[in-house]
């Protein structure tokens, strides 16, 4: 009984706090893009743009970094152009 009672307190005083505060939070952002929309079309494209490219030099650097890694000894070895 103290485990299933332990488990309530936590949810009510922890976890449900947290999911009123982020109900909140996209309550205002919603209510916000339907006053601004073309201000909030600008935000979320930048935001797109940046993620995407964030994303591209991620697997840029993956795959440079994925050359001659089945060779012994890759960290004493340096590329020669």
């Amino acid at each position: 009984m103290l485990v299933g009672y332990g488990i309530w307190v936590r949810f009510r005083y922890l976890i449900l706090p947290i999911f009123i505060m982020i109900y909140n939070y996209l309550k205002i952002a919603f209510r916000n893009f339907q006053r601004q929309a073309f201000f909030s079309l600008v935000n979320v494209t930048g935001l797109a743009v940046g993620l995407a490219a964030c994303w591209l030099i991620a697997l840029y650097v993956l795959h440079e970094n994925s050359f001659d890694a089945f060779l012994p000894h890759t960290d004493r070895m340096c590329r020669s152009h």
